[in-house]
């Protein structure tokens, strides 16, 4: 039988929303839930990118090709990502 999108091995019907969405960017973690300035987009040339957006000023934050390390979990599971978020990342700055 195949698996339906959200559903868990067990069988159990498991749906994901913007609660389950962490990023972790140059080791700090975000979760989008908790402040409504946050914005994740993606775009084909950008790739994954994580915003902070207030009363009409964009910083960006962080995203896929823009930060030494960046990843995207869902409930756990990485979507994007190409360095651990516990990885310690050496500071190259001389």
């Amino acid at each position: 039988m195949e698996q339906d999108r959200g559903e868990t091995e067990g069988g159990q019907g498991e749906h994901r929303s913007y609660h389950d969405v962490e990023i972790f960017v140059d080791g700090q973690r975000y979760r989008i839930h908790e402040n409504y300035a946050y914005e994740l987009t993606c775009t084909r040339v950008g790739g994954w990118r994580l915003w902070y957006i207030w009363e009409g000023a964009s910083k960006l934050i962080g995203g896929e090709y823009d930060s030494e390390a960046f990843r995207i979990e869902v409930g756990g599971i990485v979507i994007c990502g190409r360095v651990e978020p516990d990885q310690h990342v050496e500071d190259r700055t001389p």
